[in-house]
């Protein structure tokens, strides 16, 4: 039970600590890169790795939004211009490479050859507005969870969520989720190749969304 009274220290590990005695942390020991503690990184080469420019908040300036010249914004243009590199943003290059993904599927698999019940023989192309409706469905599935894609399209009166269906059908979502792509297939390496990259699907994407990111946030 504990008394009334103040202790002198803490019980660390079952060891009391007196006023007296120097609490060092196993910090003191360690011999951190020229300007600071870090990187948080593991570094292989220690011997010639450059530490990144760290930001002083002082000679480099604020930091906080950039570009905020928009007439009375909303949330939404607030985002777009997140994922915009100025030229491209990503609702178009989801759109183009998605089309241009399909084109390249009908190629090899002509429409003609593809069984009688195909969801692949209704395909059209998808406009940059209908891949904003996409992309905002997805979005709204992160925060509505359900079990399956086409549970979010269910009539049952105890699941229905008819926000999903007034936007677009199910036939629709989903034929643009088998050709949803945000690179050219044609441009990348083979897997047996030198420059081969597991990430390479995702490259361009990322590119324009850090390019976004530094245009528009310091």
């Amino acid at each position: 039970m504990a008394s009334g009274s103040e202790d002198s220290g803490s019980d660390i590990d079952g060891e009391i600590l007196t006023d007296d005695e120097d609490v060092s942390s196993d910090d003191d020991d360690l011999q951190f890169p020229e300007g600071g503690r870090g990187p948080w990184i593991p570094v292989f080469d220690q011997q010639n790795y450059v530490r990144d420019h760290i930001y002083d908040f002082i000679t480099d300036g604020p930091v906080g939004p950039l570009n905020r010249n928009i007439i009375n914004p909303q949330p939404i243009d607030y985002f777009e211009n997140q994922l915009s590199n100025g030229e491209t943003s990503l609702f178009e290059l989801l759109t183009n490479e998605t089309n241009r993904y399909a084109a390249q599927f009908f190629q090899q698999h002509p429409v003609q050859n593809l069984p009688p019940n195909s969801r692949s023989r209704q395909w059209i192309d998808v406009t940059l507005a209908e891949m904003r409706t996409f992309i905002g469905l997805l979005l709204l599935m992160g925060i509505i969870q359900k079990p399956s894609i086409e549970s979010y399209w269910s009539t049952d009166c105890l699941l229905s969520t008819p926000s999903f269906a007034n936007a677009m059908s199910r036939n629709r979502f989903q034929l643009i989720l088998k050709f949803l792509h945000a690179n050219n297939n044609e441009q990348n390496p083979a897997r047996d190749h030198p420059n081969y990259d597991p990430a390479g699907k995702l490259t361009e994407m990322v590119n324009l969304c850090n390019q976004g990111f530094s245009r528009n946030y310091r």
